[in-house]
């Protein structure tokens, strides 16, 4: 598998689903189940680390209010100018830039965003804990969308706060296709417009990907675990992918990555 040991700050670097205290548990066996991921609790700070062959791949934490969902998280090196940067440039701060020490896991600091058009994201100042430890393979981070009703306005925010610039290009059937850019190349994201046709296109969201063998068979396996298809499977620009979403209702995308032609 793909161990990283750091993640270049401006990049899509860890997968974070907040949920209630009453469907924490049945999320923790959920993905259990579903990606082969162990867990190991962090009792004191409230959250679960997922881990698939050790290493660490996402977290299932506590929130104490509002619906089941998958937070973004990005690396940054200086996590409060980067906080007033994304305020400055019309997003709000949800979680002031925190500290957090665990005595299982380590440290590192964090914070959660609303950019302009409502969708949450997390910022991750790495320290002793850098996030995703594994990524692109089976069970891991693959990427992460903003998908959104207007994606111009999303360049010109994001490109404020991270510096990010845009690969956009054409593919026949599926429309334009933009993935984010960092220094000149793809930092594990993109932005994408609406799809009326998603059910789970209501208002802005980041929408996390992780990467599968077998979609079909990961979308069979997520139902019989309780789970739902929101999207079903269908061949895509990165692959076969599809829309599940866990019992408690938050929402992400699998795929199987597409091989290269020749």
């Amino acid at each position: 598998m793909p161990e990283v040991t750091s993640h270049t700050p401006g990049s899509v670097s860890y997968f974070e689903l907040m949920t209630p205290i009453l469907s924490w548990q049945q999320c923790i066996d959920f993905y259990g189940g579903l990606f082969g991921w162990d867990s190991e609790n962090d009792p004191i700070l409230g959250f679960a680390q997922m881990k698939l062959g050790g290493k660490a791949v996402a977290s299932i934490s506590i929130s104490f209010d509002g619906p089941t969902f998958w937070l973004t998280h990005i690396t940054v090196d200086d996590i409060s100018t980067v906080a007033l940067q994304a305020v400055t440039a019309g997003g709000a701060v949800i979680l002031a830039p925190t500290t957090l020490v665990s005595l299982l896991f380590g440290e590192w600091k964090q914070a959660v965003i609303r950019d302009p058009a409502g969708a949450y994201f997390g910022l991750w100042q790495p320290g002793t804990r850098i996030g995703a430890q594994l990524v692109q393979d089976p069970g891991t981070l693959l990427w992460s969308d903003l998908r959104t009703s207007n994606i111009d306005p999303a360049k010109t925010y994001y490109g404020t706060v991270f510096g990010w610039g845009v690969h956009a290009y054409e593919i026949a059937g599926e429309g334009l296709i933009t993935e984010w850019r960092l220094n000149g190349l793809n930092n594990r994201g993109g932005t994408t417009q609406f799809n009326p046709a998603w059910p789970t296109d209501s208002q802005p969201h980041w929408l996390p990907y992780f990467s599968v063998a077998d979609t079909d068979a990961t979308a069979q396996k997520a139902v019989a675990l309780g789970g739902q298809v929101k999207v079903p499977p269908a061949n895509t620009w990165i692959g076969r992918t599809a829309v599940l979403a866990d019992p408690a209702g938050g929402n992400f995308r699998v795929a199987a990555i597409r091989e290269p032609a020749g």
